[in-house]
């Protein structure tokens, strides 16, 4: 029997913890994250500026846009990204729960939810494109996972379409995923062959339709080949070399170094054995018969869209991209486990009940560990204990700018400040994803708005790796031109004022 009342009770309790790491009491807390980056990108959108044209970007825009329109609505201001990722978590939880009742009772629904709350969410409170895609990757498997009419079926492929306006891979990755499904559902039921193509016809479509919808307007100010080279082109050619470091097992490897840090590391190899579930499935599956046709088409659906996810980060692992693909094969272990008789109510109930106590502990511990409070340009922000030196950096320079000021560096701190980036490139790394062309474009641009504040980590101004490291006529700029003044900080050495 499943309760009507558990779905409010589970987004209640999911808003209240959320909200409480992301506010002390009434003061939006400043977290950081890739979230920054894209909120600059999308005052840059506010103040005319164009994604590809006027500035890089190696994502489809759909982060920049969600955050410009929002700066429209409500001006420019940090709290924006915490309202963001509350109803990111909101819609998230909703749509696991929803996914987790179709083939778990409630006890383990409310299983999966905690620990994909307290194992995922409290790790990653970062309003960037990863959470947004996955939230449309994951209401595509929820249109189509009770009943897969061709109105449901279309309604999945412009999920996926949103999906790859965020991510241009993820949503991808599941319109494959459901082809594949859809495939096998049809031969599995012996359906006639038209069956599959009318299913197919009508995912692409809508896939197209709305990404090439969301693309159009770059498509035509920028046009198509500078949009396919900085999605597709680029990314293929040299984000594999920033990403050297992401391998699957790093995070486990880096584990004797970092030994002070046992719930991440607990939390870390949980979300990387977690995946081990797809490669069982198959076999665990294969000659059932203990369950019904319908369950056994839920039950695969999940795995195909899991396993499409987890494929496509697998070559990148961060800890943001196992934990969105972490709910399914959360899902998918729990049904194992339950449909064996491995894993016992009682057993079930208290792991549940341990979460919910640690949530709470932990949830209070954030509110205790404020460290200050400073009234910024774009908002009163808290800062926790353990950012401190975040805490002391927005203070130095919030003392030597003024909102408008060029500024070229950390997001985490331009954005919160109001102050504007000069350049096309918008990151430096010492690999070949930044290119010689965008090295010597960032320095024009350095001289030309004779930039009195840039902060580039200490480790990218020493040679990087021979071959990739393209940074050096940077370097050599910034010795000639700027001395160090706080930490990564490094201020112009003229008295020029910045041009406006």
């Amino acid at each position: 029997m499943k309760s009507k009342a558990l779905l409010p009770g589970v987004l209640l309790c999911v808003a209240l913890y959320v909200y409480f790491h992301l506010f002390a009491l009434a003061t939006p807390i400043l977290r950081d994250g890739d979230q920054w980056f894209f909120a600059q990108s999308g005052a840059r959108i506010v103040a005319g500026q164009i994604p590809y044209r006027d500035f890089f970007e190696m994502q489809t825009p759909g982060t920049e846009l969600v955050y410009a329109c929002s700066f429209m609505l409500f001006g420019q201001r940090f709290v924006v990204a915490n309202i963001l990722f509350l109803l990111i978590a909101l819609v998230f939880v909703y749509l696991v729960t929803s996914i987790a009742r179709a083939v778990l009772d409630d006890e383990l629904t409310l299983l999966s939810v905690a620990i994909t709350v307290f194992i995922g969410l409290r790790l990653t409170m970062d309003a960037g494109h990863h959470w947004f895609s996955a939230v449309a990757a994951y209401a595509a498997l929820a249109c189509v996972l009770r009943t897969r009419s061709l109105a449901r079926i279309m309604m999945a492929g412009a999920f996926c379409g949103l999906s790859s306006l965020f991510t241009q891979t993820r949503g991808l990755a599941v319109v494959l995923a459901l082809a594949a499904f859809f495939w096998w559902e049809t031969h599995d039921r012996e359906a006639p062959d038209h069956e599959f193509r009318n299913r197919l016809l009508v995912l692409l479509a809508a896939y197209a339709t709305v990404l090439g919808a969301g693309l159009s307007y770059f498509l035509l100010i920028a046009g198509p080949y500078t949009v396919f080279d900085a999605t597709v082109l680029f990314p293929v050619k040299y984000y594999g070399s920033y990403n050297a470091a992401s391998r699957f097992w790093e995070p486990l490897a880096e584990w004797p170094q970092n030994r002070g840090q046992l719930p991440g590391f607990i939390a870390t190899l949980f979300l990387h054995a977690l995946p081990l579930v797809y490669f069982v499935f198959p076999f665990d599956i294969k000659g059932d018969t203990t369950c019904s046709s319908e369950a056994k088409a839920k039950v695969v659906l999940i795995a195909a869209v899991g396993s499409a996810l987890f494929i496509e980060v697998i070559n990148s692992a961060s800890l943001i991209r196992l934990v969105i693909t972490s709910p399914l094969a959360l899902v998918l272990a729990l049904w194992m486990l339950n449909k064996h008789r491995l894993l016992p109510k009682r057993v079930a109930v208290t792991v549940l009940l341990l979460l919910v106590g640690l949530s709470v502990v932990e949830t209070a511990m954030t509110q205790r560990s404020v460290l200050a409070v400073l009234d910024l340009p774009t908002g009163r922000a808290a800062f926790l204990k353990q950012k401190e030196d975040w805490y002391e950096g927005c203070a130095y320079l919030a003392r030597h700018t003024k909102p408008g000021d060029w500024y070229f560096g950390d997001d985490d701190f331009g954005f919160p400040l109001k102050l504007r980036d000069p350049a096309f490139l918008t990151y430096v790394t010492d690999t070949d994803l930044t290119r010689p062309g965008h090295v010597q474009e960032l320095i024009k641009s350095l001289e030309r708005y004779q930039v009195p504040y840039i902060s580039i980590e200490s480790g990218y101004r020493k040679m990087g790796v021979v071959g990739q490291d393209h940074l050096q006529p940077l370097r050599e700029y910034i010795e000639t031109h700027y001395e160090p003044a706080y930490h990564d900080f490094m201020r112009r050495r003229d008295n020029l004022e910045p041009r406006q």
